[in-house]
């Protein structure tokens, strides 16, 4: 809830799906409590949630019609209790920002458990002699491109899909909750590792898992270690045709491994868990890649990297160098292969082409966006830190541009073709520290970066150069401020 988030939005100057700006806001009058009780409830239902910027009109730009006295209305122990009135459950956060002198509010709104917000009462207000009733006790909202509006026929699989979805996390929890009963988590550990090899799965509870997982590493029990590499390609397969939902559970299970491997220095295990998920990437060569369809290779792809993205972070954070290259070079089986230079940059290409990272899509927000929420949703991702605090995020960015050097490194090639700068839509001081380290750090160097001194040159010339200008349409990177990058670069 940052002004940098708020900047990020601010920066989209079109509103989506998961993204509402509102000129101006007066809680104090029913008609504009009413219009965002709708909004919040309809944000309810988008798979992730969704954010509402109140001080900004339909292009992004700040108006100055938000008082500072009315910022205060959004508080969130006042807000609260308002919008409950019409909405029985709620998860949500602000924060009032001043941007050159003009108030604004970003409001954060959590996705429902449920699927979807069902009005509790009806919404009312009076416009001169005339009642207006918005929404009825008993109506759902839905968002319909940019507008929150009763949802259809059409809406109700989605809703119900992603209520299951939520719901089998907390089935899996409760069943670990009956095991925690009868002893603990180490117990439940210790019970899945006398069963037959095949007991490691990723139907387990995620705690289980973790704890099962390590149980595994400390014994060096390697046979269910392998046989769950080995059988998560293939039940993603499987996952795809029959409840491609799950499949999401599925990556963050592997991603679970991985990290613990890498925490608990298994490099021998960390690097089969992303060779793991380098085989579930590669299914995406089977599926169409059409926007339309609900199962595309594109979405694989990009869900794949963004835990790429969770576990690079992490292994920036413990400077395991090497293991920031395997996970930035790795190359996959589609004829993509044969121009981009690793699969960071071809699933990202092959998502843009195929409009999930377009204004009012899926992934608009960015790949380190949802990268970050995933780190939020797996606890492995993130052992050191609170996936909010600045490190984590930091962390994600310094990946990507450590990632862009390797490849040009690996490939022999200062090329676009071989990376894009992801980090540019956040602020300088998150990324750099990495930049100014490679060019300092003669081991961290060595592991990362095939090459020349010039070739290394070039590379990140070349990479600055496209980060201050992808920067400019965020209002995120401002350019290098390390006196000897800035030597190094601006020639």
């Amino acid at each position: 809830m940052t002004e940098e988030k708020l900047r990020e939005l601010l920066a989209e100057a079109s509103e989506q799906r998961a993204l509402d700006y509102k000129e101006a806001l007066d809680l104090s009058e029913r008609r504009d409590l009413v219009d965002i009780a709708k909004d919040v409830a309809a944000m309810q239902a988008e798979p992730s949630g969704g954010y509402l910027v109140i001080g900004a009109d339909d292009h992004g730009n700040p108006t100055g019609r938000l008082s500072e006295d009315q910022t205060r209305g959004f508080d969130e122990a006042t807000l609260r209790p308002k919008l409950q009135k019409y909405i029985p459950t709620l998860t949500m956060h602000t924060a009032a920002h001043c941007l050159d002198g003009k108030w604004l509010v970003l409001l954060y709104v959590a996705p429902s458990a449920d699927g979807c917000c069902v009005f509790q009462v009806e919404g009312t207000y009076q416009d001169g002699k005339k009642q207006v009733t918005v929404f009825r006790a008993g109506d759902v909202f839905v968002r319909h491109g940019t507008s929150s509006e009763r949802w259809k026929q059409s809406d109700v699989v989605g809703v119900w899909q992603r209520a299951i979805a939520s719901r089998k996390e907390t089935w899996r929890r409760e069943l670990r909750q009956e095991l925690e009963a009868q002893g603990a988590i180490g117990a439940a550990a210790q019970h899945v590792r006398q069963q037959s090899v095949s007991a490691l799965t990723w139907q387990l509870d995620q705690e289980v898992f973790e704890a099962a997982v390590l149980e595994y590493l400390r014994a060096e029990d390697d046979i269910p270690l392998r046989q769950f590499l080995l059988s998560a390609p293939a039940q993603a397969r499987e996952l795809l045709t029959t409840t491609p939902e799950d499949l999401p559970t599925l990556l963050n299970r592997v991603a679970s491994f991985t990290a613990l491997s890498l925490v608990h220095e298994r490099t021998q295990w960390a690097t089969k868990g992303t060779d793991s998920l380098l085989s579930i990437y590669n299914l995406g060569n089977d599926l169409p890649e059409s926007a339309q369809d609900s199962l595309t290779g594109p979405r694989l792809w990009l869900s794949v990297l963004e835990r790429v993205y969770g576990l690079g972070g992490l292994a920036v954070r413990l400077q395991d160098w090497p293991a920031v290259r395997i996970l930035a070079d790795r190359r996959g089986t589609n004829q993509g292969f044969d121009w981009f230079g690793s699969w960071l940059r071809h699933g990202l290409t092959t998502a843009s082409r195929a409009g999930l990272l377009a204004s009012g899509a899926s992934h608009s927000s960015g790949l380190i966006a949802a990268a970050h929420n995933t780190v939020r949703e797996v606890p492995a991702l993130h052992p050191d830190a609170s996936p909010d605090d600045d490190a984590v995020l930091n962390s994600l960015c310094q990946f990507d541009a450590l990632g862009a050097l390797v490849v040009m490194g690996a490939t022999g090639k200062a090329a676009t073709r071989n990376f894009y700068t992801n980090f540019a839509r956040y602020m300088t001081q998150r990324t750099e520290p990495a930049l100014v380290a490679i060019t300092r750090d003669a081991g961290m160097r060595q592991t990362l970066f095939d090459g020349s001194p010039e070739l290394l040159e070039e590379s990140l010339k070349l990479l600055v150069q496209m980060a201050d200008k992808e920067g400019f349409g965020y209002n995120g990177w401002t350019g290098v401020s390390d006196p000897h990058l800035q030597e190094l670069v601006y020639d």
